[in-house]
């Protein structure tokens, strides 16, 4: 195998208009609505100056207001659901294969060299090769977008300090078809690849790619859109983006890590705060509608 989404930890709101409404995830669509026009329209007493003015009449500005509460639901006020999450929280010392993760289903090891949390109440792959495999609570589908995040801590092994290093590699793989052991299909990754630097890879969204950033205590997003294949790779000081193979079924994930440069160096990395995001993708239209009711309000305020 070659070496194969800042912080972007997406709260559960969600509208009954959502795409991701079946992941039970509390409602606040009206207050959600409310705090957001307050905050770009300004309070009813100041709207109603405009209304005064005879500006423009006030039926319109009543449509327009309904018009545009009907496109901010329809939007993503829904801002997705947590569909996987992992902060290695137990006792240090505890095998991770076989315990539940915070959200998500039961770990599972896929090579029998195991993998126990560490004292930093995190997953150190240091002293072996890893596989760890993982699913989600949902599965993304049309419509939606994922976005995986992790935080790379405080390398504990020499040889991941000033690394890392040409050949090794070590992160996390997202898998479509995941059946709950070692079975689906590795479609991409984000972490140490083999090009001496944090990056993405896997074929689904080009290959091999390193950003240039080599820090060690780093925070890693990649995200995909299952739509349009587009994905992007953010870390500290790097940033990767492109479009890849749409329509992937994403519902399983993998930490890894492996190979050598011949040197004494091995791919490690010590994680934390595994989270994955599913969230609704805002359609063009809705997009529209608020960018243009916006412009048309603003501009009616400092008139007034």
């Amino acid at each position: 195998m070659s070496a194969f989404w800042r912080n972007t930890h997406i709260h559960g709101y969600c509208s009954p208009v959502s795409r991701v409404y079946s992941i039970n995830q509390p409602c606040h669509a009206v207050s959600h609505i409310h705090v957001w026009w307050v905050a770009v329209f300004g309070t009813k007493q100041q709207n109603q100056q405009i209304m005064k003015k005879r500006i423009i009449k006030q039926p319109q500005v009543h449509a327009l207001i309904a018009a545009l509460a009907i496109a901010a639901a329809s939007l993503s006020v829904c801002q997705g659901a947590t569909v996987f999450s992992e902060t290695f929280s137990g006792t240090t010392g505890t095998a991770i294969a076989g315990t539940t993760a915070d959200i998500g289903g039961k770990w599972y090891d896929g090579n029998g060299n195991g993998g126990d949390i560490s004292a930093e109440n995190s997953l150190d792959t240091s002293g072996n090769g890893r596989q760890l495999f993982d699913s989600f609570t949902a599965t993304l589908g049309a419509g939606q977008m994922l976005a995986l995040s992790y935080d790379m801590v405080s390398p504990t092994p020499s040889d991941e300090v000033g690394g890392p290093y040409a050949g090794c590699w070590a992160g996390i793989s997202l898998y479509s078809g995941y059946d709950g052991a070692a079975g689906g299909t590795e479609q991409m990754f984000a972490g140490l690849v083999s090009t001496t630097s944090l990056g993405k890879d896997g074929a689904a969204i080009g290959g091999a790619q390193g950003s240039g950033d080599t820090q060690q205590i780093n925070h890693l997003v990649l995200t995909y859109a299952y739509d349009t294949g587009a994905w992007t790779f953010t870390s500290n000081s790097g940033f990767l983006s492109g479009t890849g193979t749409a329509s992937l079924a994403l519902n399983g994930l993998r930490i890894a890590n492996g190979g050598t440069d011949g040197l004494g160096h091995y791919g490690d990395i010590n994680l934390d705060n595994v989270t994955v995001n599913i969230s609704a993708v805002p359609e063009p239209s809705s997009m529209a509608l608020i960018g243009a009711g916006m412009g048309l309000l603003m501009i009616l305020r400092r008139r007034s």
